[in-house]
């Protein structure tokens, strides 16, 4: 539903004999509530607008009530078209073409509006209601509801919202004059067909004609329930288009149909809408300063960032056109490989560690920072070669080493540093030299090490 629409709708009609209606239908959920009505007759010279400007104060209608105005129902011709789904523009000028085979008219002699009604079944095709009337007549209904003094919201004969809210009900909008009447039935794909009625040998019992004529699916009369029948059926038209008013279908048309003077529109809501258009105009305001906050950060830092680029770029060149000598280069090279060859290896410390300590031994803690090593080493027995067996590695040097003992267990915490990568490969050997010496029989055999 649209955030200011009204719960409550006031809506009159009159037939070719001047006699008016009028109701005010209250929605409530899915029940429409008939809250009061009206009727009246033109009596005299008075004009359509001077029998509506009494109808508003009667029927207790306020700000926030939509108005419709019906008009003379009988008026009104329509016919069902199918149409293939296309923009507003094109379906009207489509709707102009097709229209000129159905008017008895010249096309420029009558108004018209339409209503999309739904897609036929089975197809992808609209099915539009065109509803037509002669130009005198639409300035008759507007000149009517010009006596409305709080604005009419839509002009629209009845005939024109049978459907959807209708739908598969069979209607009469005009059952009380004499002489018969026309009943609107549901036909193929959602059409209306027209079938004449003759109330001296037909006895139907549709809406808007026979006994109980306003019998609808939560519909309460309320008072007008009370009138009798014949009375009651002259309310149809003015109660369907009521309903229509309090419907979701109601606001989503009125960009279709034709529009009411801007004089005669009502001014309810202004201060909400200018409030609401306030607020919306000022967020727009403000994520327009934070994107545009946003993006100047960004345009600056990508500006720093092509400044650092261009400044890059003419090293690059620069370095490219000087002429490098070759000695100079070798000589490079020579000492990056000699820095390489200097770098520390931890890993080589762990496993030099491992290769060395006895299984009695394990590392509680083990620091490594640039070669320089400090490790914490425990023990149930006491190993009283360690620092010797330490001192003895190609790879440690200035090792120094404190034992204490806390409780059963023996800890020895070690301070040394490693020396280069060049002794990698010795390492590896000796290692392998110690654990096939170790599996040896003899307990005193010396390490097998290259100097």
């Amino acid at each position: 539903m649209a955030i200011f629409q009204s719960n409550t709708c006031a809506a009159f009609t009159w037939d070719s004999d001047n006699n008016f209606r009028g109701v005010l239908i209250e929605r409530t959920g899915d029940t429409f509530v008939v809250r009061n009505h009206w009727q009246g007759t033109n009596v005299g010279s008075r004009s359509h607008a001077q029998v509506l400007e009494t109808a508003t104060a009667d029927l207790g209608i306020s700000e926030d009530t939509t108005v419709i105005i019906g008009g003379d129902f009988g008026k009104a011709c329509f016919v069902d078209i199918q149409m293939p789904k296309m923009s507003p523009p094109d379906l009207r000028s489509a709707l102009n073409f097709e229209l000129n085979k159905h008017t008895p008219v010249p096309i420029d002699e009558i108004r018209w509006g339409y209503r999309i009604l739904g897609k036929v079944e089975g197809t992808e095709r609209n099915l539009i209601r065109v509803v037509y009337f002669l130009r005198e007549e639409w300035e008759s209904w507007v000149g009517g509801a010009s006596g409305i003094t709080g604005g009419v919201d839509l002009i629209i004969p009845t005939i024109a919202v049978l459907d959807p809210q209708m739908t598969g009900v069979d209607v009469c909008l005009n059952a009380n004059n004499g002489h018969g009447t026309f009943m609107f039935t549901s036909g193929d794909s959602g059409c209306r067909e027209i079938a004449f009625i003759d109330p001296k040998t037909d006895t139907y019992e549709v809406i808007g004609y026979g006994a109980d004529p306003l019998r609808m699916d939560k519909l309460e009369l309320r008072q007008l329930g009370d009138l009798p029948d014949d009375q009651q059926a002259t309310f149809a038209p003015a109660i369907i288009l009521g309903m229509y008013g309090v419907s979701d279908g109601f606001y989503h048309d009125r960009k279709d149909w034709l529009p009411v003077p801007v004089e005669m529109r009502p001014r309810r809501n202004r201060g909400h809408k200018i409030f609401t258009t306030a607020v919306v105009v000022y967020l727009f305001f403000l994520i327009g300063i934070l994107a545009s906050a946003f993006f100047y950060d960004k345009y600056t830092e990508y500006q720093e960032l092509d400044a650092q680029l261009r400044r890059l770029q003419y090293s690059i060149d620069r370095l490219q056109v000087l002429d490098v000598d070759d000695t100079f280069s070798d000589g490079l090279e020579a000492e990056i490989a000699e820095q390489n060859q200097a770098v520390l290896s931890m890993p080589a410390a762990l496993v030099e560690l491992t290769g060395l300590l006895s299984d009695e031994l394990w590392s509680s803690n083990f620091n490594w920072d640039s070669g320089e090593i400090r490790a914490e080493l425990r023990s149930e027995i006491e190993d009283t070669n360690l620092s010797l067996t330490l001192e003895e590695s190609p790879l440690f040097t200035d090792l120094t080493m404190r034992k204490r003992q806390v409780g059963e267990q023996f800890i020895y915490t070690i301070n040394c540093r490693m020396k280069g990568e060049d002794q990698l490969d010795d390492l590896y050997n000796s290692s392998s030299n110690r654990s096939e010496s170790r599996r040896q029989p003899q307990g005193n055999a010396p390490y097998n090490r290259k100097r």
